[in-house]
Parts: C-alpha cells; sequence; structure tokens
C-alpha cells in the first residue's frame, strides 16, 4: 500500500524545516515551532534509529503536513511534491 520507506528521526527534521518549522529547544525530543501556529511539534531522536511510520504521518499531520505525506506515500519525489504544495495548511490545535 505504502511506498514510503523508512525515516530517521533527521530526515523528518529536515522536511519540516522546509516548510518553515524551526527547532525551539534541543534534547533527544526537540519541539519544532512554526510563526504562524501556536502549535509545538515533538520529533522523537535516538540516533540513526528508523521512525514508525504512524509516528511520521502522526508528526505530519500536527505540522500541517499531511498532504505532502500523502504524496510521499504515492512514491512522488520530494522536488515535486515541494512544487505542489509550496506551503503549510494551517495546523488544527
Amino acid at each position: 500500500m505504502s511506498h514510503i520507506g523508512s525515516f530517521t528521526a533527521r530526515e523528518v527534521m529536515g522536511y519540516v524545516s522546509e516548510y518553515g518549522w524551526h527547532p525551539d529547544g534541543v534534547g533527544k525530543h526537540p519541539n519544532y515551532v512554526h510563526p504562524d501556529s501556536d502549535n509545538k511539534i515533538q520529533i522523537p531522536f535516538h540516533g540513526k534509529q528508523t521512525l514508525k511510520l504512524q509516528t511520521v504521518r502522526s508528526i505530519f499531520n500536527q505540522a500541517g503536513m499531511l498532504p505532502v505525506f500523502r504524496l510521499m506515500q504515492k512514491g512522488v519525489p520530494w522536488k515535486q511534491i515541494r512544487k505542489k504544495v509550496p506551503a503549510i495548511e494551517k495546523p488544527q490545535p
């Protein structure tokens, strides 16, 4: 069903950073904030361990990037995704 492989926390941090989220602290589970949102998202960071697909989906959903996740599931390359989904949706509180 899914074309998505596995993601490390570092990869997920890179994806959310490209959509305007930035770190608000350090540690094993850094919080990320967005200037247009009151939400904070937390990304579990445990070295090079991969995150569960449901965890990645949840992070993308909290970041208002669920359309990005769905395109990734279909195997759309990242560069095309950035063109199709140029901005994040307003995250839900």
